[in-house]
């Protein structure tokens, strides 16, 4: 038995937002253009690049949505959802209940707009819940069993009670294991190193400050300015103040090589890695003094 959920209303709220972030990224890239170095087109520079891995993520999410479906017999409900699915064994479902009667999902986390909910939280009276639905709580049904629980939207919540629990009188006609599958990058261990994730964080905002300073005191420098001095501290090279830039697009290329060469060393040897990843940060503090001398 398969059964497709209702989606037309997430994926146009999903679409809608996908619309809204590229218009915004188009009008600011226009801004930038167009508009004179301040320290406001800098800060839609960072809102243009940090737009770009939410589209991804909104993409991952929408493409969970198109291929969200549940497959019921004797023997399991199978549930897919993008790249994921979940196998739950009929027998291993201890109660079946409906969103209306229990309380709200607590700290939420997934995807989450009108339409559509995709995630995992902990619901009273369920427990840990994952979440593959596209209808409010009060219309999910949800499947508790000894270790989790699952929350779907069949198109009708009553013919599905009914039918689940017709297949599952009839009994299973083999044994089937509980089973969770997902994409192996989300297993790794990466994503729960704090201090791998700090120390990127850092390299990052070392990075984009000087970007950030910069831009801040562009307007207010001459055309042309003094670049370098000799050993006595007399100026020996003058040039234009555009060239400043070559400072923060040294720490933009430190940033790339250490983050590739950190992400090689990581899996073989950690703390080599956070060493190369703390070095980034370093060299960006250097080359921030630098600019502080040149351009105040």
């Amino acid at each position: 038995m398969l059964l497709i959920p209702p989606r037309r209303r997430g994926a146009l709220v999903g679409g809608l937002l996908v619309f809204v972030t590229l218009f915004l990224d188009i009008f600011w890239v226009w801004q930038i253009t167009h508009w004179p170095i301040t320290f406001f087109t800098f800060v839609q520079s960072v809102l243009v690049l940090l737009s770009l891995p939410w589209l991804g993520l909104l993409g991952y999410w929408l493409y969970g949505l198109v291929t969200l479906r549940y497959h019921l017999d004797r023997n399991r409900l199978f549930i897919r959802w993008g790249t994921t699915w979940q196998v739950i064994p009929l027998p291993e479902i201890q109660r079946v209940e409906v969103g209306v009667k229990l309380a709200s999902p607590l700290r939420y986390r997934g995807a989450w707009w009108p339409g559509y909910r995709a995630g995992r939280g902990q619901v009273a009276n369920a427990g840990l819940t994952l979440f593959y639905a596209t209808a409010p709580l009060a219309r999910q049904v949800i499947l508790i069993t000894p270790t989790l629980a699952c929350a779907i939207s069949p198109p009708d919540p009553e013919a599905f009670l009914c039918e689940f629990e017709r297949r599952r009188n009839m009994g299973p006609t083999q044994w089937v294991e509980q089973s969770f599958h997902r994409p192996a990058f989300t297993r790794w261990n990466f994503w729960s190193d704090r201090t791998a994730l700090g120390l990127l964080a850092l390299e990052g905002l070392t990075a984009a400050a000087l970007f950030g300073r910069l831009c801040g005191r562009y307007s207010l420098l001459p055309a042309r300015l003094a670049l370098h001095f000799d050993v006595q501290g007399l100026v020996d090279r003058i040039g234009q103040r555009s060239e400043l830039f070559a400072l923060p697009v040294i720490g933009l290329i430190v940033l790339a090589v250490n983050l590739i060469l950190g992400a090689f060393l990581y899996r073989r040897e950690r703390v080599g890695a956070y060493l190369v990843w703390g070095s980034a940060a370093a060299v960006h503090i250097l080359l921030w003094v630098a600019l502080v001398q040149l351009a105040g």
